[in-house]
């Protein structure tokens, strides 16, 4: 980052879970390779910074945006740090109810897994095929509804062929969908890709729908939890 000490006045900081060690990649010219921490660079950008993040969430493995190693940088620089808990939901309407029950699924908050017991904001279902779910989010678009499918990122995903075909990698049994098209193309008259194409969980994350279906499978022939790895 080239901005100089408390040149702005306010760095406010989006998804700030994904703070790397440095800012420096494989790309960075060798001149220009300091090891300055990214968490320091970005302290000494502005006399507020603002940092937005969810300690739950790990997209690449080395990203370290936790409340607890930003406030230590912070206080080692001599500033005052206030932590906001931002706890209303924009997505999943509202339910904080879903929040927790999703957390505790996952081990992410005490307590264990719950049952879910139904929220009025949020609709939460569990269906025994690929088919039966795509029938489901079919019926929420013919109601006017937006609807999306998305998967875990365990099948592979491959370039599509010399054609311009996208190749059918997640499958499940007798189904099979393509991944949705790597980057920003379109797909020659092909329709709008709700159901056809699969979406990663990752990159669906952003997207606001009404309807969203999400198929998970193990590695190999069984979950495996893998620490700092998404």
């Amino acid at each position: 980052m080239a901005a100089e000490p408390n040149e702005l006045e306010c760095l406010i900081l989006d998804e700030a879970h994904r703070i790397r060690e440095t800012s420096e990649s494989r790309y960075t010219r060798k001149e220009h390779r300091t090891g300055r921490p990214q968490l320091d660079e970005l302290l000494s950008a502005a006399l507020v910074p603002v940092f937005l993040l969810d300690q739950n969430q790990v997209v690449r493995p080395g990203e370290m945006g936790t409340v607890q190693a930003i406030t230590e940088y912070a206080e080692s620089l001599g500033m005052d740090v206030h932590e906001i808990d931002l706890d209303d939901q924009f997505r999943c309407g509202g339910s904080a109810l879903y929040v927790e029950w999703v957390e505790r699924l996952l081990g992410l908050a005490p307590g264990g897994p719950i049952r879910w017991g139904g929220d009025p904001a949020f609709e939460v279902g569990v269906l025994d095929s690929p088919d039966e779910l795509e029938h489901v989010l079919a019926l929420r678009q013919e109601d006017g509804y937006t609807a999306r499918m998305a998967a875990g990122y365990c099948w592979p995903w491959s370039d599509p062929e010399p054609d311009g075909t996208l190749v059918q990698d997640v499958r499940i049994g007798d189904w099979s969908r393509p991944w949705n098209l790597k980057g920003d193309r379109s797909v020659g008259g092909a329709p709008a890709a709700a159901l056809w194409a699969t979406d990663c969980g990752i990159r669906a994350g952003g997207v606001h729908l009404h309807g969203a279906g999400l198929r998970v499978r193990p590695r190999g022939d069984h979950p495996r939890a893998r620490p700092g790895v998404a």
